[in-house]
């Protein structure tokens, strides 16, 4: 849950609470005031001894008789509002006759008409008969008395007695019974506004530590996630399993360490590479340097003291000062590789054509150093992609210079294979027939400066950065490369390239015959 919902459901609970408060209050107050008193209802409760019978709730019961009798047309014993009346009655000892055209309904049990009329007037000497409503209290007792007409012109009559409490001012009686209900409806009031306030401080603190924690625990996991970065630490992982803005920070937080840790591991290779590189660079151009020195110095004494040695010195330092070139040339390519300042002219060419093409220009190289060349194509006529051939020669140069350094046999071989792949890519496969490198090194050769031979004890090795430059240069082509090889097996480098937009696949299917491989040997 957000952060966002739960202030949102903390703020409503509250208020559901005050609300609540208010609605009970308001409740109350209709309940007391506009349903007792407005609306006559008898009274619900228990009389107490300290308070006793009021005149005024005995004029609201003797009512409530009347309008029981008028809605049940006389047949009030069924019902139960009649149930209620009669347990007031009983409770506060008053004594109740209905009569129906002189036939009783319902009469105080042990009591008849009679014997209830009697007591009545012998209690208070009237003749209760000489007038239809008649409503009497003193200091002993009460009588209420009316006739009330029913349909049917029936006549009904109900007369209620009290024989033990009245007063000689029902005026003050009453008053007395007001200022007791008042002062009960205060302390009512004052006890559901205590409570009220309680309960909603109470959930108002439990909501606010809840929404508190739910904020301080990610907090602190993110603190102690940032002093542990600043001590340098960052292999730990942030734990949080909340579902909120809070997890969606913690989440970017650890993907930056993540990151982070990984740019150092990053930096800390590139460090790594970079000392290597010194390192093998400085053996690399110290050998080669240490024999120009040597020719020269053998010039300047004397020692080729013959023209044919005079010239074997000067080519020996013109080959040495080449390969020089070429490491340092190697250098520069790879550094304008590494940071993207080298621009990509890429041609639309015909795959098949291009690569017979640098098959030609690398024939030379090759068998010089006693290695044959061979090249089949097997796409489909007008298979293009695209091409920068300067930069994608480059590769193939790398590679091949790449046999020639690690050619077991006196005479190798070089072979060149382009076809389309399951994937519908072009896949060129360069192939020797060499030493090889093992299964696991696979992988690492296309790496900045990884040498097979880390010791540079093998002087044909070259920086380590020709098969790098070509990993770039194919990526920079939105292509792929990888190595297959095994030990004393020779070693395939397999390149991976789109097919150019609107080649001329879905006219020509037919494949270049196998009799189109091409031997270009000595």
């Amino acid at each position: 849950m957000t952060i966002k919902k739960r202030i949102i459901i903390s703020n409503m609970i509250v208020l559901a609470l005050l609300l609540t408060l208010v609605v009970l209050l308001s409740f109350y107050i209709t309940k007391t005031f506009v349903s007792n008193y407005e609306n006559n209802e008898p009274y619900k409760g228990e009389f107490s001894q300290d308070r006793g019978i009021s005149n005024y709730e005995l004029q609201r019961i003797f009512n409530e008789v009347i309008d029981i009798t008028k809605e049940t047309n006389g047949r009030l014993i069924n019902s139960s509002s009649f149930k209620q009346v009669r347990k007031f009655i009983d409770s506060s000892e008053s004594l109740l006759s209905v009569t129906i055209n002189g036939e009783s309904v319902y009469i105080t049990d042990g009591y008849t008409y009679d014997t209830l009329y009697n007591s009545a007037i012998s209690w208070n000497n009237i003749a209760l008969c000489e007038d239809p409503n008649v409503m009497y209290t003193d200091s002993s007792g009460y009588i209420f008395k009316t006739n009330v007409v029913l349909p049917g012109n029936q006549i009904a009559q109900i007369l209620m007695v009290n024989t033990h409490v009245g007063t000689n001012d029902p005026r003050a009686d009453n008053l007395s019974y007001l200022q007791s209900m008042t002062s009960e409806f205060k302390h009512t009031i004052q006890t559901v506004c205590f409570v009220g306030i309680a309960i909603i401080i109470i959930v108002n603190i439990i909501l606010a530590m809840a929404l508190s924690n739910s904020i301080m625990k990610p907090l602190k996991i993110l603190k102690e996630g940032t002093k542990k970065i600043s001590e340098g630490n960052l292999n730990f992982e942030v734990e949080y399993t909340g579902y909120d803005e809070i997890q969606e920070v913690l989440h970017h937080f650890d993907d930056m360490k993540n990151k982070l840790f990984d740019s150092v591991k990053q930096q800390q290779k590139y460090e790594d590479n970079r000392k290597e590189l010194i390192a093998g660079i400085s053996h690399d151009l110290r050998t080669p340097l240490t024999a120009i020195k040597g020719y020269v110095s053998g010039l300047m004494d004397g020692i080729a003291d013959s023209p044919e040695k005079k010239e074997k010195y000067l080519n020996t330092i013109l080959h040495t000062a080449t390969e020089m070139d070429k490491l340092v040339d190697e250098l520069f390519m790879f550094s304008k590789l590494d940071m993207e300042k080298i621009p990509f002219n890429f041609d639309k060419v015909e795959i098949g054509e291009f690569l017979e093409l640098c098959c030609d220009e690398l024939k030379f190289g090759l068998e010089k150093n006693k290695i044959s060349l061979s090249y089949t194509n097997r796409c489909p006529n007008d298979t293009f992609a695209m091409i920068d051939r300067d930069k994608f020669g480059r590769v193939l140069l790398n590679i091949s210079n790449n046999s020639i350094k690690y050619k077991k046999d006196d005479v190798g071989s070089f072979h060149v294979d382009v076809c389309l792949n399951d994937a519908n890519n072009i896949e060129i496969t360069l192939k020797d027939n060499g030493n090889g490198i093992p299964v696991p090194l696979c992988g690492k050769i296309f790496d900045s400066f990884y040498r097979a031979d880390p010791a540079r004890t093998n002087p044909v090795s070259g920086s380590g950065l020709g098969l790098s430059i070509c990993k770039q240069i194919v990526e920079n082509h939105k292509g792929s490369i990888r190595a297959e090889s095994g030990l004393g097996e020779g070693l395939s480098i397999i390149i991976n390239l789109p097919i150019a937009e609107n080649s001329g696949l879905s006219e020509n299917k037919q494949t270049r015959s196998i009799d189109n491989e091409k031997n270009i040997d000595s």
